[in-house]
């Protein structure tokens, strides 16, 4: 499966994003590095806007020019398959291994029904078990409301303060 990213350089087609990749080429004979871009015409259902960055991936065709579509965004209260890079060595997460995490907290500001923006300073997730629960004993910082409303009222309260 092939997995490229890109800056979303148009989106007057409906439900169709063209996606510029830049890639860094060296010549052959010279060795001198030139930058190349491909656009790409990408399936939208996610309604990016020029400029965002986004990650495609290779899909059935939709058309004749389109066999790509947009991955979707995480964001607070979804659930994530991650790698671990860096863990303390007497912990119960092992580095390199597999996990599932909730995300707790994310920068980009999440809008709530009510019309308000909720946004952090930093990007966190929590480790979770294959039921939901946290491997941890204790979470630090804040915590979005949405973490409650998606059902994990034990994340939520381990947490000093629900935001």
């Amino acid at each position: 499966m092939k997995i490229f990213r890109g800056k979303v350089i148009s989106t007057l087609m409906a439900k169709t994003a063209t996606v510029a990749v830049d890639r860094v080429v060296v010549h052959p004979f010279y060795g001198r590095r030139y930058r190349r871009t491909k656009k790409y015409h990408v399936h939208d259902t996610f309604k990016t806007k020029v400029g965002d960055e986004v990650k495609f991936v290779a899909s059935k065709p939709y058309s004749k020019l389109k066999k790509w579509k947009i991955g979707k965004k995480a964001t607070v209260g979804d659930v994530v398959n991650c790698v671990v890079r860096g863990a303390d060595p007497t912990g119960a997460v092992a580095n390199k291994e597999k996990v599932k995490v909730l995300i707790v907290r994310t920068r980009k500001e999440i809008k709530r029904r009510d019309g308000s923006y909720v946004r952090f300073d930093d990007n966190a997730a929590v480790v979770i078990d294959k039921s939901g629960l946290p491997r941890g004993t204790r979470i630090l910082g804040p915590v979005a409301r949405e973490v409650k409303e998606a059902g994990y009222t034990k994340i939520a309260s381990l947490a000093r303060e629900v935001v």
